[in-house]
C-alpha cells in the first residue's frame, strides 16, 4: 500500500528478517517514517482492517490526532508507530508499568481500535501515544507534568459527578472496564474520544450533549 511517500508492507509468515531487510535496500526508502512492516501471521482479519483503518485516519489532511497507528515488540523495546507517521523506539525499561514483565505477558496487548490507547490485559494497563512520547523525550514529560495532572483532575472529577447523578454505577458503563474508568475518574489518565462515545451511550445522550453536562459540570 502506497500513500503518497508511505509504504506499508504486509510480509508472509516464513519471510526472515533479511529478508525484508534486503527489500528495502533494494529501494530508494531511507526514512523510518516511510514504511511500516507487518507480519499477516500477527494479525487476523479483523485486525488488519482496524490497522488499515487507523493508518488511513493519520493520512487524512485535517489537523491528525494524537492516534497510534500500530505497535510491536522488538527486544526490550517496543516500536509505536503514531501520529505523522512517526516511529517511537521506547525501552521497556522507560516504562514503570511494563517494566520487568515477562515477554509472554508484554506480547498481549490489544490496541484501541481509533488508536486512543495499547491495552495489557494481564496487568491491566493502558498507554496511550503521549504516554510512549513522554518515556522517550524529557522534555515532553515535563510539559505534560505541568499541564495534564490538573485538567484531568477536573475533568475526571466532572466525569464521575454527572454519572453519580444519573445514578450510573461503573460497571454499567459499557466499553470501558471498570478500572480504566476508575483512573479517567481519579484523574490519572485523560478521557480518550472512544470513552467518552461509551460514557455518553450508558447515559443515553448523544456525544455533544453529553460534553455539554461535562462542561457545565465544570464551570
Amino acid at each position: 500500500m502506497v500513500s503518497g511517500a508511505f509504504h506499508l508492507l504486509f510480509t508472509e509468515p516464513a519471510t526472515h528478517p533479511e529478508q525484508v531487510a534486503q527489500w528495502i535496500s533494494t529501494t530508494n526508502i531511507r526514512a523510518e517514517n516511510r514504511l511500516h512492516v507487518a507480519r499477516v501471521d500477527d494479525l487476523r482479519a479483523p485486525q488488519v482492517s482496524e490497522l488499515l483503518g487507523r493508518l488511513c485516519f493519520s493520512l487524512q489532511p485535517h489537523k491528525i490526532p494524537e492516534n497510534i497507528v500500530d505497535v510491536c515488540l522488538g527486544g526490550d523495546s517496543l516500536l509505536v508507530r503514531g501520529p505523522r507517521h512517526r516511529m517511537l523506539h521506547v525501552p521497556i525499561d522507560h516504562l514503570s508499568s511494563l517494566r520487568g514483565q515477562p515477554p509472554r505477558v508484554l506480547r498481549n496487548f490489544q490496541i484501541d481500535p481509533d488508536g486512543s490507547f495499547v491495552y495489557w490485559p494481564d496487568i491491566d494497563v493502558h498507554l496511550g501515544w503521549n504516554q510512549f512520547l513522554q518515556a522517550v523525550d524529557p522534555d515532553e514529560l515535563r510539559r505534560a507534568q505541568q499541564r495534564g495532572a490538573g485538567f484531568n483532575q477536573r475533568y475526571g472529577a466532572a466525569i464521575r459527578t454527572v454519572r453519580e447523578g444519573l445514578k450510573i454505577s461503573q460497571s454499567k458503563v459499557e466499553g470501558i472496564t471498570e478500572s480504566q474508568l476508575r483512573r479517567i475518574e481519579q484523574g490519572e489518565c485523560r478521557a480518550t474520544a472512544g470513552a467518552l462515545a461509551a460514557l455518553a451511550e450508558a447515559h443515553g445522550l448523544p456525544v455533544h450533549n453529553y460534553l455539554d453536562l461535562l462542561s457545565k459540570s465544570m464551570r
